[in-house]
């Protein structure tokens, strides 16, 4: 199943224009010789794979204006919010790096790089106090459209990395 909630606001209006792009030309090549329509759904084909990673390259997530995600996993910690969040706000995890963080809310938005098989993420992490301790949540948003499973591995990885960071 394709993920497109949450993406950044006119990316699904991008995509669809470029899907309806490709279906057009491909009616086009459908309708005449196959030689005379290849050059056209070439290029459709490369605008269906660029539109994305254009709209993936300008994809921005201000931590101050950050919600998490339906998609979110939960982290519990002993150490305080204040000193979660401190050891978070600068954190790297491999490919994945800060984007933006917000000391007030507490929140820190990661940002995966476009890959080989992805678009790029973004991870909002939220850091609330409970108790004595703090609670930890991850969550995870598309830069451009992404598979279901795809992005439950993916926030699974991070939410262990997190982890393991905190831990530390």
């Amino acid at each position: 199943m394709l993920v497109t909630k949450g993406m950044p606001r006119g990316h699904l209006a991008a995509l669809l224009i470029s899907y309806t792009l490709l279906l057009g030309t491909g009616l086009y090549v459908a309708m005449t010789r196959a030689y005379d329509g290849t050059g056209a759904l070439g290029g459709a084909v490369i605008l269906i794979i660029i539109i994305p990673m254009l709209l993936a390259q300008s994809a921005k997530l201000p931590a101050k204006s950050a919600a998490l995600p339906e998609r979110h996993v939960t982290i519990t910690s002993p150490l305080s919010p204040d000193a979660v969040f401190a050891k978070l706000a600068g954190a790297k995890f491999g490919k994945i790096a800060p984007h933006d963080a917000d000391a007030e809310r507490r929140a820190v938005v990661y940002s995966s790089p476009i890959g080989g098989l992805s678009y790029g993420h973004f991870y909002p992490v939220f850091v609330r106090g409970a108790g004595t301790g703090s609670i930890v949540e991850v969550g995870i948003t598309p830069k451009s459209i992404d598979c279901a499973p795809s992005l439950q591995k993916t926030l699974d990885a991070c939410a262990g990395a997190i982890k393991n960071a905190i831990a530390a």
